[in-house]
């Protein structure tokens, strides 16, 4: 399923920054591969982003599969998106 995004640069209060992928406003399917489409910013890739935020998306489990797209993600953020339950199965992949 494709997923529309945007790339962007966030910055913690921490003065972390991070390259990210945002996505809003979605249906994010169970058991389906995720495919984010997107423009990325100059000189950027996946392999740069490490923060995926869904927000505001329908969103009831975690993602599965993100890192083999993303695979130095280190921040997942789900707000807004209908997310019932976390399991510890749901979060085996996300091990940074």
């Amino acid at each position: 399923m494709d997923l529309i995004c945007s790339f962007e640069l966030y910055m913690f209060n921490t003065g972390d920054t991070f390259y990210q992928c945002v996505i809003e406003h979605q249906k994010i399917p169970q058991n389906k591969k995720l495919r984010f489409i997107g423009l990325h910013m100059t000189g950027k890739s996946d392999l740069d982003v490490t923060f995926v935020e869904f927000r505001d998306c329908n969103c009831p489990k975690v993602p599965q599969g993100l890192t083999k797209t993303f695979p130095n993600l280190k921040v997942l953020s789900i707000c807004n998106s209908k997310l019932k339950d976390i399991s510890k199965d749901d979060m085996a992949e996300y091990k940074n």
